[in-house]
């Protein structure tokens, strides 16, 4: 995932999508403020409580909690759901997509992924390490201290 989240919508079929494009830095997530006119996984976070928006990036960097749930708000008006199961929706299909290719390449190459560490790394990765390691049954999570150096652009 690259700085600014993956963007989520809803099909044709009406059903929650998550990726694989991504909104990138510029314009990045609707909470950036810079013209991103589609909600992200960055900004689901930001609507659950999971991104601080006093304190992104050190506190040097502004987020607009009312554009995210704006952002968010249009994809959970299209489900007909709340502001936060939208978000919860849009966190758990992107957190079972990075499960399920992680899962997919390990498997893949005939490693048992149980044997492995997690590493968080990008801007996110600390947000959803715990739960992926849980769902591959992995006891080891590293998170960095600046998780968000190994994907810089």
């Amino acid at each position: 995932m690259r700085a600014g989240g993956v963007s989520p919508g809803v099909d044709e079929a009406g059903l929650l999508t998550v990726g694989p494009e991504s909104a990138g830095a510029d314009p990045g997530p609707m909470a950036y403020g810079l013209s991103g006119t589609e909600p992200t996984v960055t900004d689901a976070a930001l609507v659950n409580g999971l991104i601080d928006p006093d304190y992104f990036l050190g506190g040097e960097t502004r987020l607009y909690l009312e554009l995210a749930r704006k952002g968010v708000g249009s994809i959970a008006e299209r489900l007909k759901l709340n502001l936060h199961q939208a978000a919860d929706g849009i966190l758990a299909i992107a957190r079972n997509n990075m499960t399920t290719a992680t899962t997919k390449i390990l498997i893949g190459q005939g490693y048992d992924p149980r044997d492995f560490t997690i590493m968080a790394f990008g801007g996110g990765g600390g947000i959803f390490a715990g739960n992926i390691a849980k769902d591959m049954s992995i006891s080891r999570v590293i998170i960095p201290p600046g998780p968000g150096v190994f994907c810089a652009t």
